[in-house]
């Protein structure tokens, strides 16, 4: 048997290859709920996070997974952003610079990453969740969700379930996954 030790990779032009140096995920099987006003956002820092501490300012992070979301009330808009350390992401990496990871700025809609419609109170929406970030840090870094909805009034919103959560093989629960790979690059 032989051992192969290197410090970088490089295809036949000479450039460094990337390599995965560490994965974290967190599966969430159970629910959760929060009530959130008109024009606010809810967010799982205490229910849903990926944790992870870069070995090198240099290294790029790849999130990735999915999470389910649902809403009191029929024909709501849900939306989601991307968290860093409590704070919305702003930025992701876009080829050999940046880029934002929510829309842009537009009057009093709602910046976001990703959204959907929950079509009633028994039909949830599963958000993809994939993004590069460089966050140039070697500190332990907690990534979560920030989630909202597009209704006038206040509404509960559901991780994992829907609304209308009655006991029998009409409704579902649901898992969410939150991925974080540390990539050298």
């Amino acid at each position: 048997m032989s051992t192969l030790k290197v410090n970088t990779l490089q295809d036949t032009s000479g450039n460094t290859l990337s390599r995965v140096l560490q994965i974290v995920q967190t599966v969430k099987t159970d629910t959760a709920s929060q009530s959130i006003s008109s024009g606010s956002q809810g967010n799982t820092d205490s229910f849903f996070t990926v944790s992870i501490t870069p070995s090198s300012t240099s290294s790029l992070i790849l999130l990735g997974g999915f999470a389910t979301f649902n809403s009191s009330g029929v024909e709501q808009e849900i939306h989601i952003a991307y968290r860093r350390d409590g704070s919305i992401l702003t930025t992701a990496v876009n080829g050999g610079g940046t880029a934002n990871s929510i829309g842009d700025a537009d009057g009093s809609r709602q910046r976001a990453s990703a959204g959907g419609r929950s079509q009633s109170t028994f039909h949830p929406t599963s958000f993809p969740i994939y993004l590069l970030d460089k966050p140039a840090s070697t500190s332990s870094l907690t990534y979560s969700l920030a989630f909202g909805h597009g209704s006038g009034s206040t509404r509960t919103m559901y991780m994992n379930r829907t609304d209308s959560d009655s006991n029998n093989s009409e409704y579902s629960r649901y898992v969410s996954v939150f991925t974080a790979t540390e990539i050298a690059p």
